[in-house]
């Protein structure tokens, strides 16, 4: 599995959103190697919960759609559906879930609010 060192070059080589890529490296701290392990077939606790999270933000903060979702992440549409499903679980059963989320997600959408301040001063 390729390591890629930023969310625009994965975005680049998945053909997706940069946002939707942007939120998968929020969730993985900005590390490109947690990325490559969300995107590889590891099943260990850990990477499977930030890839929930990831499939968790992409799908309902920002309305990706499945198959997009899949092509970031190196899943199909049916495993990012069922994360989804189990992703909305643990946000409603586990509050330290919910909290890295939410996060994660802060994350993303700062990011975005300064990178669209940069474009206005351009």
């Amino acid at each position: 599995m390729i390591a890629h060192q930023t969310a625009e070059a994965l975005a680049l080589h998945t053909g997706t959103h940069p946002a939707l890529c942007r939120a998968i490296f929020a969730v993985a701290q900005g590390d490109s190697e947690v990325v490559a392990l969300m995107r590889s077939p590891a099943l260990d606790e850990e990477t499977v919960r930030l890839r929930m999270m990831a499939i968790y933000i992409a799908a309902t903060e920002f309305a990706f759609s499945y198959p997009a979702i899949a092509r970031a992440i190196g899943r199909d549409h049916s495993s990012v559906a069922r994360a989804q499903r189990a992703a909305r679980a643990q946000w409603n059963t586990d509050p330290q879930f919910r909290s890295d989320a939410r996060r994660a997600f802060e994350h993303v959408r700062l990011a975005a609010h300064q990178r669209q301040s940069r474009l206005a001063l351009t």
